[in-house]
């Protein structure tokens, strides 16, 4: 029987359907449960205006552009974005690298779920 190893931070196996992700893309899915639709979107003035005018704040952006395209993928799938922001995101993975088993990995990252093993109960 082949038992692939733990990752103990995030209690998920290291290897996610065939690929590697590293701890750093990660801790980019685990940010990504925090982010609301707006960090998905990409406003235009409008909407940059109503933003100022209301004193609302979007998420920033990750400084490295691939990470930002696996973090707004991990966004748009649990939230359920429309098709063309789903379609604008799924062009930003694959133009920065991000291929089909890079994605599936942290899609199923983001289903299964982050778990606390270090024998709290609490």
């Amino acid at each position: 029987m082949h038992y692939q190893p733990i990752d103990r931070a995030t209690a998920v196996p290291a290897s996610i359907a065939g690929h590697e992700l590293s701890p750093l893309e990660r801790q980019v899915v685990l940010l990504a449960t925090r982010d609301d639709r707006a960090s998905v979107c990409r406003g235009g003035r409008v909407r940059r205006l109503l933003d100022a005018l209301l004193g609302l704040r979007r998420a920033n952006a990750l400084a490295d552009p691939r990470l930002e395209a696996l973090r707004r993928f991990c966004v748009g799938r649990r939230l359920r974005v429309t098709a063309s922001e789903r379609a604008e995101v799924l062009s930003e993975c694959a133009r920065h690298g991000l291929g089909e088993d890079a994605l599936r990995a942290a899609a199923m990252l983001s289903d299964f779920g982050f778990r606390d093993v270090r024998g709290d109960r609490s």
